[in-house]
């Protein structure tokens, strides 16, 4: 009896500690950690581009349609170029040799907020026409917000840049308006606001207010739109044919490895030339043109940065 009764006294003790010890756990994670909503996803990547969930290493490769959570981080390197759309309908895209950290995020109806932190590179904002809407109506009831080392950009337009550069070691923020108004301030200055309009943009130095707001010409527009656009999404491929003619030009798909089976010589279409496989949706018909350079203030013909 002394026996059993120490056995029993031994499995209490362990199953104490361990609750002890997942009561401890779930005590220090973050809430993010266990909680995690997904507020948007990949929906279009090129080149090199990384995330690191919840801000932290290692970092992940970024693919089409991966999920994204409030306090991730995408990266982009010199090549890379992606393409972020939130559950409400906003779309991020973020130019090469840039790095956006989803700072807060709600995306449900009538709560809509959303704070962007871009601490280098360059990004376009296109906000849902309904938010504009609701921001109208009530600018705190929704918010979305781009924040740089120096500037914020307040939305209430739809369609607007904002990049972030180092000239001659003095952080500047430039933010130009292709549709709707911005309104964007320092916040060393929060009472000195300057709200631009479609075509319009200002330069903002990280120890002064945000200078006059100047027309940008078209061309610097396009620079702008050239250097944030990614290639067609692929499409996806159909299951099968469609069409006994289709069926009879397709062999029947088996196991790796296996060889196709061969058709009928006389239903066997005749040789046309080698074939190869079909161009990508989306490639490139020629030469482009030299990009523009990754985190330029605004392209030609912007107003030029404050010393």
């Amino acid at each position: 009896m002394r026996k059993y009764g120490h056995k029993r006294s031994f499995f209490a003790m362990r199953m104490f500690l361990s609750i002890a010890l997942l009561a401890v756990c779930l005590a220090v994670l973050p809430h993010d950690a266990w909680s995690a909503e997904q507020i948007g996803k990949i929906t279009n990547v090129e080149g090199k581009v990384d995330i690191l969930r919840g801000g932290q290493l290692p970092a992940i490769i970024a693919n089409l349609d991966d999920a994204i959570f409030v306090k991730d981080v995408i990266r982009t390197k010199s090549d890379g170029k992606a393409e972020i759309t939130f559950d409400d309908g906003n779309v991020v895209k973020v130019a090469p040799s840039s790095r956006i950290d989803i700072e807060d995020y709600v995306p449900h109806e009538g709560k809509n907020k959303a704070v962007i932190k871009m601490p280098r590179g360059k990004v376009q904002a296109i906000v849902n026409k309904d938010i504009i809407k609701k921001l109208s109506l009530s600018p705190k009831a929704s918010a979305f917000e781009v924040h740089t080392p120096n500037a914020v950009a307040g939305v209430r337009g739809t369609d607007f840049f904002t990049m972030q550069t180092v000239v001659q070691g003095i952080n500047i923020t430039s933010i130009v308006v292709k549709d709707g108004l911005v309104a964007t301030h320092n916040p060393k200055y929060p009472d000195q606001i300057v709200m631009l309009t479609p075509g319009t943009a200002t330069s903002i130095p990280e120890n002064r207010p945000p200078a006059p707001k100047q027309t940008v010409p078209p061309q610097g527009l396009k620079n702008l739109e050239t250097d944030m656009t990614l290639k067609e999404r692929p499409k996806q491929k159909t299951e099968g044919p469609t069409t006994q003619k289709d069926a009879a030009k397709t062999p029947e798909a088996g196991k790796p490895g296996d060889k196709p089976k061969e058709v009928a010589k006389a239903d066997a279409p005749k040789p046309s030339g080698p074939s190869g496989p079909a161009p990508a949706p989306g490639a490139a018909m020629g030469p482009r043109g030299p990009a523009p350079t990754p985190g330029a203030a605004m392209g030609p013909g912007g107003p030029a940065p404050a010393p």
